[in-house]
């Protein structure tokens, strides 16, 4: 399998994402609220497989709204997300990034995380949120 990868076109790609949100029964996240940076992979050239949008601040970069096609196998997600990792570290290299940060409380995303070199943090984050 290959992958591939474009950046994020809000426009273009924002119909898409906010229904594979709602194939996971996750909250679809308002236009305005999406990162303007990300990126879209896609498996041997078919339609896109996965998101990933990511907000940085020179060395710093979180990764936000990481979601995959519902469907995706375990072999199809072995690739789909080391390639979304890979393709922003690219871009947050290009940028001066020295840290990529990513939230989880996913066991096997978590070991997926680990297994790219990430250094798990406190396991028993919960992620909150409030509107300013």
């Amino acid at each position: 399998m290959t992958t591939s990868y474009e950046m994020f076109d809000l426009d273009r790609h924002y119909n898409m994402i906010a229904a594979w949100f709602a194939e996971w029964n996750y909250p679809i996240l308002p236009r305005d609220l999406l990162p303007t940076k990300g990126v879209v992979v896609s498996l041997d050239g078919n339609i896109p497989s996965g998101y990933c949008g990511y907000l940085t601040d020179d060395k710093f970069c979180y990764l936000e709204g990481l979601i995959v096609v519902k469907g995706a196998t375990e072999e199809d997600k072995g690739q789909i997300i080391p390639a979304i990792i890979s393709a922003i570290r690219e871009r947050a290299a290009l940028r001066g990034a020295k840290l990529l940060n990513y939230s989880t409380n996913n066991p096997k995303l978590l070991w997926r995380f680990i297994g790219m070199g990430f250094t798990a943090g406190d396991t028993g984050l919960t992620n909150i949120a409030r509107e300013v």
